[in-house]
């Protein structure tokens, strides 16, 4: 597969967006500081919780002949002519910085559906733009956050190459929270340039999640389209508020 447009999806699904999660701070591993908005949750509350689980391996390989994989992720649409940057959202406390690169996240097969994440990273022009670190990391099956094992499942960061393009494996997530105000499904992003300067930090969340916060950004609100095998794919562009150092 070539690292240009053919990476992403031949359809994008609808992009719309919102929200974010609140959580303790707590078992949050180290970073570099950065823009990112308080947490405020996108839902109607609740905290995040961390996984506390042991070892195991750290990365796993990516099957580049797995045809599911290779149509999930090519994408030859146009650039846009018009591009906003990308509204941020909270980080919330479980980013890893130190999560590996690589492009499937759920290295322990935990059952899930299978997502698909085809990212393009482009400017305020909306030219694609190279060398940004994307992080990407979520809750797991059991709906907390594996903040300590060297598994670092469903962490993971790859960076854009010439067409500010990256393809992510991982499980759609799920809501999560206590029963009185669950906080809807997302998946977090971190942009970050080769110094370690935060670009952007947002999140993904999904059309017809019934924790939704009405008034949140419906740019930011995804409806992933479905694959002949079950898994789903989503085609998004990022815009940066600022370029790289």
């Amino acid at each position: 597969m070539t690292l240009d447009r053919r990476w992403f999806l031949v359809h994008s699904a609808a992009v719309l967006s919102v929200a974010a999660c609140t959580g303790p701070e707590k078992g949050a591993p180290g970073g570099s500081s950065g823009g990112a908005p308080p947490d405020t949750g996108g839902g109607n509350g609740g905290s995040d919780t961390a996984a506390d689980s042991g070892g195991g391996a750290d990365t796993a390989p990516v099957d580049t002949a797995d045809p599911v994989r290779e149509a999930a992720c090519t994408r030859d649409d146009a650039l846009p002519t018009t591009c906003s940057p990308t509204s941020p959202d909270g980080e919330g406390p479980y980013w890893r910085a130190d999560a590996p690169e690589r492009a499937s996240l759920n290295v322990r097969g935990d059952t899930g559906t299978r997502l698909f994440l085809a990212a393009q990273v482009l400017d305020a022009g909306c030219q694609p733009v190279a060398g940004v670190r994307v992080y990407v990391w979520s809750a797991g099956a059991d709906l907390t956050y594996d903040v300590e094992s060297a598994d670092f499942q469903l962490y993971g960061f790859q960076t854009t190459d010439a067409d500010g393009a990256v393809c992510f494996e991982t499980l759609r997530p799920l809501p999560y929270g206590p029963p009185e105000s669950p906080l809807p499904a997302h998946l977090h992003l971190n942009f970050l340039d080769n110094t370690g300067n935060k670009l952007l930090t947002t999140q993904l969340h999904f059309a017809g999640d019934p924790y939704l916060d009405p008034a949140a950004d419906a740019r930011r609100v995804v409806a992933p389209e479905t694959l002949a095998d079950g898994s789903e794919r989503v085609a998004f562009d990022f815009v940066l508020p600022r370029g790289p150092a």
